[in-house]
């Protein structure tokens, strides 16, 4: 499984009954990243999308929690936000309402909305420009430190780091 991409995390997790429980947390973001975003064969078994072939073990290491709180967390999750089957060579685990968490809409940038994109960065300009000088005179108001002395920059080498910084990027 590749770890390049990303997954959605809904607002509604604030809605979740399980929300402020850490450990519970910790394990359902861990699965909704580990979870197949397509269907794929995985040894001989087809694997469909928003579930995964995986053990207690795997997912204990994988989030630091013990196995004990693995197997407790997802018997509370079973039904109505997972199903889980075990065999005794894996566990396959499904997230129930995969696609409603994960949908597939990609938001893209059609050439339909590059007039108001256009618009949209014109004004966006205009913002930062007034929002840059504010930040630049709270910016010219704070001292630096050189993290090596522990001693005040004096503007020189305030000037002199930020053309280095502006050369690495």
């Amino acid at each position: 499984m590749s770890d390049k991409g990303f997954i959605k995390l809904d607002r509604a997790i604030e809605n979740w009954r399980y929300k402020t429980k850490p450990n519970y947390v910790a394990l359902w973001v861990h699965l909704l990243v580990k979870a197949n975003h397509e269907t794929r064969k995985v040894y001989d078994t087809v694997v469909e999308r928003g579930c995964l072939l995986t053990s207690y073990e795997t997912l204990a290491k994988g989030t630091g929690l013990s196995i004990q709180s693995v197997r407790t967390i997802l018997r509370h999750l079973d039904g109505e936000e997972l199903t889980i089957k075990s065999t005794n060579k894996y566990t396959l685990i499904c997230i129930v309402k995969y696609d409603e968490y994960q949908g597939r809409n990609k938001q893209t940038n059609k050439p339909s909305n590059k007039q108001l994109t256009d618009n949209q960065q014109t004004t966006n300009n205009k913002q930062e420009t007034k929002e840059t000088k504010a930040l630049k005179n709270i910016y010219n108001s704070v001292p630096v430190y050189d993290p090596s002395t522990n001693q005040q920059m004096s503007k020189e080498q305030e000037e002199e780091l930020l053309e280095l910084m502006k050369g690495r990027a």
